[in-house]
Order: structure tokens, then sequence, then C-alpha cells
């Protein structure tokens, strides 16, 4: 039957609530409760959903002489709700993830500007001893690389115990995908790059003879 492994998986997973199957008529003698919200029925896997349901329609509507007042919702439709919704919430979420990294990346080349207004100095000692541009630009890359890759690893560690938190409060196993973790963590190291060039350009560009003269 057309949707019976579906709902048998639904009905018998440990997360899903406990239902009992009673007759129509012990039901209303029991509730006192006479009306019928909602009627679920298969289909065999050669029938066409479409056509089942408008005939079903009509019957309930010859039965109970009242037309317009059923609404026929198949599986897919379901599927297309929840996927409407999920479509939603994601491009939400993007949009947090985007004004939140523009955020970070700000809140990076801030800090890295004020290590090197702090380490000007030092800056020169090193230009003064040889180091070159490249050996500046590299060293305040992998600070930025090393400050967003803690800070990745913080975050991705706060999102599975979230998610485990959020997986029992809503009887729904948790699922930790070892793909999207890695691929988190490269994002926040190519931000790290990212956002730390404009610092690090900074540094190296640090006249090695002014920079001794800072105080």
């Amino acid at each position: 039957k057309t949707g019976d492994d579906l709902f048998s998986g639904m009905l018998d997973n440990e997360y899903a609530p406990t239902v009992v199957y009673m007759p129509i008529r012990t039901v209303q003698s029991i509730t006192n409760y006479k009306r019928l919200d909602t009627i679920m029925f298969s289909i065999y896997p050669d029938a066409d959903v479409s056509i089942v349901g408008n005939k079903v329609l009509k019957l309930l509507e010859r039965a109970h002489r009242k037309e317009d007042i059923y609404m026929l919702q198949t599986m897919e439709d379901v599927q297309k709700m929840f996927s409407s919704i999920i479509g939603v919430v994601t491009s939400a979420l993007l949009v947090i993830a985007i004004i939140t990294l523009i955020v970070g990346g700000i809140g990076i080349i801030n800090i890295l500007l004020v290590s090197v207004t702090e380490r000007i100095r030092e800056i020169g000692i090193r230009k003064a001893l040889g180091a070159k541009k490249r050996d500046i630009v590299i060293q305040f890359l992998m600070e930025s690389v090393i400050m967003t890759g803690f800070a990745g690893i913080i975050g991705i560690i706060i999102g599975v115990i979230a998610g485990n938190v959020l997986s029992g409060l809503i009887k729904i196993p948790p699922a930790v995908d070892i793909p999207t973790i890695i691929i988190s963590f490269t994002i926040s190291v190519i931000l790290g790059l990212i956002f730390g060039v404009y610092p690090a350009k900074k540094a190296a560009d640090l006249d090695p003879i002014e920079a001794l003269r800072y105080e």
C-alpha cells in the first residue's frame, strides 16, 4: 500500500508518540465525540492518488450532503509543505550566518590591527634583523588562522551540544554530520586567511626605522 512503509516507520519509531488503534464506535461511545476531524487511508501502489482522493471526496459529499467542506491532503502535499518551511528556515539561517561572518570578520580585522599597533617596535626589530615582508605577512596570517580555527572548534562543540539537547527535547535522534563539521572548520580557516590579509599587509609595510622609533 502506498505510504504504508512511511507510516509504519513513523509509528514504530521509538521517538514517535504512543498510538492506540480502536474501533471508531468504541471511541465515540467513550469520548461522546461524534465528529471525525481526520481520515487517513492508503491505496494500492498502482492506483492514482488524485483520482482515488477525488472519489473519496465525492463519496463523503454524497453521504453527508455537504460540499466544499472536505480537504484532501496527500503525503506529497505534506512533503511540499515541509520542504517549503525548511526552505524558508534555511534561507533565514543563511542570511543570519552571512551577517554573523561579516561581523566576525570585522572583529578579527580590528583585533589584528590593534595587535599590529601594539607590536610596532617588535615588527621593527624583526625587520632590522632581516625579516622580509613575506615573513611578517605569514606571521599575522597564521595568528589570524589560529584565532578563527580555535573559534570554529568552539562553535562546533557548542553546536553539537546544542543539537543533542534540542534532539532530546523534541524526541528526534541526534545526527552529527562529519563532512559538515569538516566544511565548517575549513570555512573558519579560510575566513581567517581572508580577514587577516589587510592587517598582515599593514604590518609588513611598516618602515623598520619608523617602527623602531615608535613609542
